[in-house]
């Protein structure tokens, strides 16, 4: 009986340690990295006509070149992978209380749901390019609409 008991508590242990705790980008509160997620998102909305929070984006985030890009893009019902991935991701950009948008990553296409399906994620938006300025600190660098 014991042993059983014993079992079950490392059952339970491992299952609760399977649900992902969120990942949050908040860019350590930068004002300008903020402000310019949100003029982007705001952009988009106005572009698409429609209430604020109802146009699905996503961002897919990269680093390289010491530096960090995010392409945003929308989704929507003729991308139902995208769709199904971006509501699975615990990965998130934190631009208020109330809004947050999903993270997604290039290599997301070998996932599950994209396997196959599509060959790239990424699809027209903005760029946001971020580099460290002399004092160390993520800045924004460039805003681009990508095509």
């Amino acid at each position: 009986m014991k042993l059983k008991n014993v079992l079950l508590i490392m059952f339970a242990a491992f299952c609760s340690q399977i649900n992902a705790q969120d990942i949050n980008y908040t860019f350590n509160g930068n004002r300008e990295i903020i402000d310019s997620i949100s003029s982007i998102v705001n952009t988009m909305e106005t572009e698409h006509g429609v209430k604020r929070n109802e146009v699905k984006i996503f961002a897919c985030i990269e680093y390289c070149d010491s530096g960090i890009d995010i392409l945003f893009s929308r989704y929507s019902e003729n991308r139902p992978e995208v769709n199904k991935l971006a509501s699975k991701t615990n990965r998130f950009i934190i631009l208020n209380e109330s809004r947050k948008i999903p993270v997604l990553f290039d290599v997301d296409i070998l996932s599950e749901e994209m396997y196959d399906s599509i060959r790239y994620i990424g699809k027209p938006g903005y760029h946001l390019r971020l580099e460290r300025n002399a004092r160390y600190e993520w800045s924004v660098i460039s805003i681009q609409v990508v095509f």
